[in-house]
């Protein structure tokens, strides 16, 4: 083996590790990210789930309060109707 067949794959094991080392923090970059966006997303999604569960308790007490102003209503009519 002469020298330069030595330095051209010393050359391409450092090109190798190189793109090892690249790739790898590409991956680490990446999944530090998507780690980032999911924590995010879960807080956002379970903000916007309470508020529209409150929504809906409140749309429902409003309408079982009115339900139950008219069947009161109903009853006082039908009694001071007999």
């Amino acid at each position: 083996m002469n020298t330069n067949e030595f330095r051209g794959k010393q050359g391409i094991r450092i090109q190798v590790l190189l793109t090892m080392a690249m790739a790898l923090v590409v991956a680490i970059v990446t999944c530090a990210c998507l780690l980032l966006i999911r924590s995010r997303l879960r807080e956002q999604v379970t903000k916007d789930l309470a508020q529209d569960l409150t929504h809906s308790v409140t749309a429902f007490q409003d309408l079982q309060t009115e339900k139950i102003r008219a069947l009161d209503r109903e009853t006082l009519y039908s009694h001071a109707g007999a």
